[in-house]
């Protein structure tokens, strides 16, 4: 059981957001907290001498909550962009928006003279906020990778059916991924924003479009025979059948795909030395 959960945080889901579930997520959040406060008026709120409209006051914690609420997904997305998050990473980055909604709305109090200006305030916000909001937290967050999850559980069912690795790529428009073995992946090509993926199906190669950079494809594959060797490309090497260079560069030709790849400088010692193990007839 605990090695299920685990298997689960540790699952790649990508980009957290895209920009405009994020605008959705921190505006509709802005709306739901704003109307909870006017309509409820919990936590005291009733009781409180107001320094002016209530209702103009319960706005601003809304507003406060989205506001911060898209800055810093913003700031989790560019991250993500560059190491794609983890469903655990995921879930940190969200209580810790929590932590900063808490800190700002207290702040907000303090400067229109709700509350005294002192660290119980400041705790007082944090212990309703984390109280409030860690159950929904945790719903809407799987909720919204339960289709990153079911592809995990579909890929493990396939692991313990059989001896075969799967490789599951998630671009950072959650709907993109494709789960695949990892005997059937040959390549990646990246181009500006998108990487496009080369496969086999039935012995046919297949193409699939991903958003997304190179590297942050890359960040998501464990296999070690599938490494990069120009800034455009990463390859299976186990599917190399002939390299052509040397350490200052090269070319690679794959089974099932005619066209050569090519071996920049910067990764050509590294696949002359891999390659020289598997392929016989490259010059020791």
């Amino acid at each position: 059981m605990s090695s299920n959960i685990f298997e689960i945080l540790s699952y790649t889901v990508g980009k957290p957001w895209n920009k405009k579930s994020l605008t959705k997520m921190a505006w509709g959040t802005a709306v739901f907290v704003s109307l909870f406060l006017i309509l409820f008026m919990p936590f005291g709120i009733r009781d409180l001498n107001m320094p002016f409209s209530k209702i103009i006051v319960l706005l601003g914690y809304g507003m406060i909550t989205g506001g911060v609420l898209h800055l810093s997904g913003s700031i989790i997305n560019i991250i993500s962009d560059i190491f794609p998050f983890k469903l655990w990473q995921v879930l940190v980055a969200t209580f810790i928006q929590m932590g900063l909604i808490a800190l700002a709305n207290s702040f907000y109090s303090i400067s229109i003279g709700l509350f005294e200006n002192n660290l119980s305030t400041v705790l007082e916000f944090i212990y309703y906020t984390y109280l409030v909001g860690v159950f929904p937290t945790l719903f809407i967050t799987l909720f919204r990778h339960k289709k990153a999850l079911s592809h995990k559980y579909d890929a493990t069912q396939l692991d313990n059916q059989s001896s075969e690795n799967y490789l599951t790529l998630i671009g950072q428009n959650q709907d993109d991924q494709i789960t695949l073995k990892t005997e059937d992946f040959l390549f990646m090509q990246s181009s500006d924003n998108y990487t496009t993926l080369f496969y086999l199906e039935n012995q046919e190669v297949r193409k699939a479009v991903l958003r997304g950079s190179l590297t942050y494809f890359q960040n998501q594959i464990e296999a070690e025979h599938i490494a990069r060797c120009h800034r455009s490309y990463i390859v299976n090497f186990q599917k190399v059948i002939l390299w052509e260079g040397n350490s200052g560069g090269g070319k690679i030709t794959l089974s099932n795909y005619t066209e050569v790849i090519p071996v920049s400088r910067n990764y050509a010692q590294k696949w002359n030395s891999i390659l020289k193990k598997r392929l016989p007839n490259i010059p020791k």
